[in-house]
């Protein structure tokens, strides 16, 4: 008689459990190799080369000390491979540094590899500085470093931010309290001249009618008021009425925004 019942052997169980805890113990030992395989191949790379320079102040020609310099390297974006050939490997993470300058506002930066850096430098009071930046808020430009090179006379400039203060007053010599105050900047756009709204700035008139704008770029400014109640003289107002019922008010006010002043006189 032929029985198709199978028992288990114990000790045969007992082997293949041991080659099941062999099998995942290789493979967690696999994973882990993985990991820090791919993390090592994420690290920043390093060489030799050398990046050295100095923060000046551009009006008045002294140093920047205390300024935080900051350098960013450019990443490539990987070249495709040939046909049927794999890509090649993404670039490692962009190498990134930060130095504060020394009292005679020098920096240095050690072990970079070659490649295209973006060097920027911030300092409170300061317009931000880059290098190759020839006027605040203008274009910057990157430094093409070799590999073992040694550069030395990076030069980045500032600029220190200004003010304008002052008060307004109404027609009676009186203080006009809580108005709104702009500052619009003169800027070149298209060959033409423009007065922008973003890089000025605003302040409201304090009991005194006094105002202060700070942290303003080297520059030419109009100073403007805005306000949804205006007090203005009998002369003005008449003035104003006759030049919108003869079609004349949008030149008017065109000329008001470009010289600061409401010209009522034609």
């Amino acid at each position: 008689m032929v029985s198709n019942t199978h028992r288990a052997n114990p000790a045969a169980t007992g082997k293949d459990t041991h080659v099941v805890r062999a099998g995942r113990f290789l493979a967690l030992q696999l994973m882990a190799f993985v990991v820090c395989a791919t993390t090592f191949a994420q690290q920043p790379q390093t060489g030799t080369a050398v990046v050295a320079g100095r923060v000046m102040d551009q009006v008045s020609g002294r140093p920047v000390g205390g300024a935080v310099v900051t350098i960013v390297q450019a990443l490539t974006a990987p070249r495709p491979g040939a046909s049927g050939a794999p890509a090649s490997p993404p670039p490692a993470p962009a190498r990134r540094a930060v130095a504060v300058t020394n009292d005679e506002g020098r920096f240095v930066f050690r072990d970079l590899p070659e490649g295209s850096y973006a060097i920027s430098s911030g300092y409170p009071g300061l317009a931000p500085g880059a290098y190759g930046r020839r006027r605040p808020g203008g274009l910057s430009r990157n430094l093409t470093v070799a590999e073992g090179a040694r550069v030395n006379d990076v030069a980045i400039a500032m600029w220190k931010l200004g003010a304008i203060s002052g008060m307004v007053r109404d027609d009676r010599g009186e203080p006009v309290v809580g108005i709104a105050i702009r500052a619009l900047r003169k800027v070149i756009n298209g060959g033409r001249v423009e007065f922008s709204f973003t890089d000025g700035g605003g302040e409201v008139t304090d009991d005194r009618g006094r105002y202060r704008m700070s942290g303003l770029a080297p520059g030419t400014y109009v100073v403007t008021f805005f306000n949804a109640t205006q007090s203005a003289a009998l002369t003005t107002v008449d003035a104003y009425q006759s030049a919108v019922a003869a079609g004349t008010s949008a030149a008017l006010m065109r000329g008001a925004i470009e010289t600061g002043a409401l010209n009522l006189s034609k």
